[in-house]
């Protein structure tokens, strides 16, 4: 029994593998590369000493997401896979409603075929009011977004709300970049373990990146960078690539 990682290779997906691997339950990770490496894998296996099942599939193919539920014992799904980038989103809006609206339509539909309703959809930050009172939560009020990126995610929570889907687990997951937005206006970033394993060794710069922007954003807002899981400062300061901290 596992659980399906959509966008599995991606920042939050990977990280979601090694916490998952380290608590003792299986994954299976679903992903087309398009925004992630398969170099992933091998830091995923580095730093849990487990090498999940990876496959290459972009997830609006419903025939593959078929294949994977026929050879794997999924029990639930984790929907990390879709376009990111909130300015890109502005520039492509259709590629974007195009690609998140879909994949989420297709493997809705495949879990329906297969009687599969446990699903997490990971969210975004971008789905909250301006208006709402920090630090956000589940409920704070949603909608008024500023960008396509945000408002795929709105539509995906309510499709995932519908009488049709009714999932028996769905929720907003506020994980790593998808609350920058929380970590930069009210608290601190706790950079762990395989933040360094996952994203530093994995020499991808995208993601290199990523982190580090959210980093100097809380520390800009007067938060701190809390070690965590074995991280020094050496790490910290590789991480933002600046003298002090």
């Amino acid at each position: 029994m596992a659980i399906l990682l959509t966008g599995g290779a991606g920042f939050i997906g990977s990280h979601t593998a090694v916490a998952c691997l380290n608590a003792g339950v299986e994954v299976v990770l679903a992903d087309n590369f398009s925004n992630s490496s398969p170099k992933v894998l091998d830091r995923i296996e580095k730093i849990t000493g487990k090498r999940p099942a990876l496959y290459n599939v972009d997830i609006c193919d419903k025939q593959a997401l078929r294949g994977i539920f026929a050879e794997q014992s999924i029990t639930g799904v984790v929907h990390f896979a879709g376009l990111k980038a909130v300015g890109e989103s502005v520039a492509k809006p259709w590629e974007y409603y195009d690609n998140n609206l879909n994949t989420t339509l297709v493997l809705t539909k495949v879990m329906k075929e297969v009687g599969m309703k446990n699903i997490i959809f990971s969210s975004s930050a971008t789905v909250y009011t301006a208006d709402n009172e920090m630090p956000l939560r589940e409920t704070s009020r949603t909608g008024g977004c500023t960008n396509p990126y945000g408002w795929t995610k709105v539509m995906i929570e309510q499709i995932l709300r519908d009488p049709e889907h009714m999932y028996a687990a769905c929720g907003r997951l506020l994980l790593e970049h998808a609350a920058q937005t929380v970590h930069a206006l009210a608290g601190d970033l706790v950079v762990h373990e395989h933040h360094v394993g996952v994203v530093l060794l994995a020499d991808d710069p995208q993601l290199i990146e990523h982190v580090r922007v959210a980093a100097l954003r809380v520390l800009a807002h007067g938060g701190a960078l809390v070690a965590a899981g074995g991280v020094g400062g050496t790490e910290l300061k590789t991480l933002l690539q600046c003298q002090m901290i």
